[in-house]
């Protein structure tokens, strides 16, 4: 027997506001299937997962842009994917 065939709604974004897009992923969060959403922040800003700490944050020189990948440890980064 095979396994069901599930689809997935793929999302590519235009950059946006970051309250914009956290408060867009709940919403895909609350809908139903599976999405994966890819975006970026303009102006840039920072999410912290809801267990991190501000304090745990190691932070970037002045001089060096911080990207989301370099601010953020690699097992929230990877819970930031927008599922539902």
């Amino acid at each position: 027997m095979s396994a069901p065939v599930r689809r997935v709604r793929w999302l590519v974004d235009e950059p946006g506001a970051p309250a914009w897009n956290l408060a867009f992923d709940e919403t895909l969060l609350l809908g139903r299937g599976v999405t994966v959403r890819v975006y970026g922040w303009d102006p840039p800003g920072l999410s912290l997962g809801y267990f991190q700490e501000f304090a745990a944050i190691e932070r970037a020189p002045s001089r060096r842009p911080v990207s989301s990948w370099s601010a953020v440890p690699p097992a929230a980064a990877r819970s930031r994917i927008a599922t539902s």
